[in-house]
């Protein structure tokens, strides 16, 4: 494998500055719990939704355990498959969910943050069909600061450090996976 080149490494530390520099700041005290989660890639509810086998146990363990001890939920990027499938699909394939994202944005906390497989999410949210659908998919973040006295974490998906992620390669990808990829029931092509 080719080392990087300088060029490369000064274009990626240079995105990752921005995103830090632009990211919101949330101050966090001692008692703050959170519950970071990432890559559901939740589909539209049918047999190939890589998120359906493990549906019970993150809906139960979110409304069981994490909402009721007062956990802030940080939803970390590729949330929805928006690759495969239309946002109005994926909420109307799980209203359940959705409230109960929309439970945590009401009670301890919600902070979701834009994926690669997120674009549009935050452009298109008006037209899904649910209430509680538009309302977590309306305040996406590209990153998240947590604050605690005189340090910080910043919680980002990652693919602000690539050079392929670009909104150009996004529509590209997206088509080639919804229109080919998908029907043919090719799995995991990120």
């Amino acid at each position: 494998m080719r080392p990087r080149s300088t060029l490369t490494n000064t274009i990626i530390q240079e995105n990752l500055k921005k995103t830090c520099q632009n990211a919101p700041e949330l101050a966090i005290g001692e008692k703050d719990k959170f519950i970071i989660l990432s890559d559901f890639h939740i589909g539209g509810g049918r047999r190939r939704d890589e998120f359906k086998k493990n549906a019970p146990l993150v809906i139960k363990a979110l409304k069981d355990w994490y909402l009721p001890r007062g956990f802030r939920l940080i939803l970390n990027g590729d949330i929805e498959e928006l690759h495969r499938v239309s946002l109005r699909t994926v909420s109307n394939a799980w209203p359940q969910l959705y409230r109960l994202f929309l439970d945590f944005r009401e009670g301890p906390g919600l902070y979701k943050i834009m994926g690669n497989h997120d674009y549009g999410a935050h452009q298109h949210w008006k037209t899904g069909r649910t209430s509680e659908e538009k309302e977590v998919n309306s305040h996406i973040l590209p990153s998240l600061k947590l604050s605690y006295k005189n340090n910080s974490l910043l919680v980002l998906h990652g693919h602000q450090a690539s050079l392929y992620n670009s909104p150009f390669r996004h529509k590209v990808n997206k088509l080639a996976l919804r229109y080919m990829a998908h029907p043919l029931h090719i799995n995991n092509i990120k």
